[in-house]
């Protein structure tokens, strides 16, 4: 069993969705094959193969590449863990800055060495607590905060509003994104993050100045 996706497959799952450039594939093929190192010491990621990978953790975090590339804000991932979305993000979006926020010593390191051998230059990584690193080598205001699994969309909207972010991309089922936007926030059209799952990548821009 290997993680390491092949780089006609990644084009072929990834380009439907929205187009991916040379550079991109090769920047996903090397997040893989460090992936793929790594699980054979800790399990970052539940998948055990390179299919459901990219079917699933890899497409899910590709989907919302078009929300972020209409803005030009840097980027703030809470909670980064193995990767998926910021360093989908970050090989996609390579100009944008992206800074990945993770407090497990593990994981940082791996984050650590997989923006180095991804090349992307733009990425950096914080390890700490949020409370941590934020007003200390941080200062996400006005900047776009992203979270996969750091809490409930209501908990990274008032992360976000505390930090005085222009948007928020929330990225959760369909049952637990909020109803009505939040004060001060107006969410766009819902993504679907990937075929047969009730996911859903929600864009929140801020709609009060701070």
């Amino acid at each position: 069993m290997t993680l390491v996706c092949a780089p006609d497959r990644i084009r072929a799952v990834l380009d439907p969705v929205h187009p991916i450039d040379a550079d991109a594939v090769g920047r996903l093929h090397e997040y893989t094959r460090v992936l793929d190192r790594w699980a054979a010491r800790q399990r970052l990621v539940g998948w055990r193969r390179a299919e459901a990978l990219l079917a699933e953790g890899i497409r899910d975090a590709w989907s919302a590449v078009p929300l972020l590339a209409e803005l030009e804000a840097p980027i703030v991932d809470v909670g980064s863990g193995a990767g998926l979305p910021a360093l989908v993000f970050a090989a996609a979006l390579p100009a944008r800055t992206v800074h990945l926020l993770e407090a497990r010593r593990k994981r940082a390191s791996f984050l650590r060495e997989a923006i180095r051998l991804m090349g992307v230059t733009a990425a950096t990584l914080h390890h700490g607590r949020a409370d941590e690193v934020v007003g200390v080598g941080l200062d996400p205001a006005g900047a776009v905060v992203t979270s996969r699994a750091f809490a409930a969309p209501e908990e990274v909207l008032d992360l976000a509003d505390a930090w005085g972010a222009s948007a928020c991309l929330v990225t959760s089922s369909e049952a637990k994104i909020p109803d009505a936007s939040p004060e001060g926030w107006e969410a766009g059209a819902p993504v679907p993050s990937r075929p047969s799952a009730d996911s859903l990548h929600v864009l929140y821009r801020r709609t009060n100045s701070r």
